[in-house]
């Protein structure tokens, strides 16, 4: 996975998505695309190879330009005043979201893992005592030397 974040990688992927036309009209290009990046890192499995890493990549980029695309279409009300960071928007929204998640499920198995204090800690050690002393013959070595 280390591969997918090198520089080489995302500079391939850059130039990849640099001949998409659209690209040129996304506001601050290089932080969408390093956001893109960070989401897959970020969700990817152990399993995934770099080819496929790359592909979703590419997909999702792809699809956000289409979502891109679609609103910024002259049939609609122009939106260069509210574009700064719109398109940002559902890639954040989904990271939040995901964060959100991995502290509901942090707080639970905290939650799950409260140890109690032990209460009979004396008593323990000296069973625990006891049943090495009773061992510890069985476990000695015979040294052939007999002792009368």
């Amino acid at each position: 996975m280390e591969a997918f974040v090198n520089t080489d990688n995302q500079t391939l992927l850059w130039e990849i998505i640099q001949g998409c036309p659209v690209i040129g009209q996304v506001p601050q290009a290089d932080r969408w695309f390093a956001t893109h990046i960070g989401h897959v890192y970020e969700t990817a499995t152990p399993d995934k190879t770099l080819l496929e890493l790359n592909e979703t990549a590419l997909w999702n980029m792809v699809q956000d330009l289409v979502h891109f695309l679609k609103q910024s279409q002259p049939s609609q009300p122009s939106q260069s005043s509210q574009s700064s960071g719109h398109d940002l928007q559902p890639q954040e929204t989904r990271h939040q979201e995901m964060g959100q998640r991995v502290d509901q499920d942090t707080n639970l198995r905290n939650q799950a893992t409260k140890d109690e204090p032990i209460k009979n800690m004396e008593e323990l050690l000296a069973e625990t005592q006891k049943m090495r002393e009773r061992d510890l013959p069985r476990f000695a070595v015979p040294t052939g030397d007999k002792v009368d």
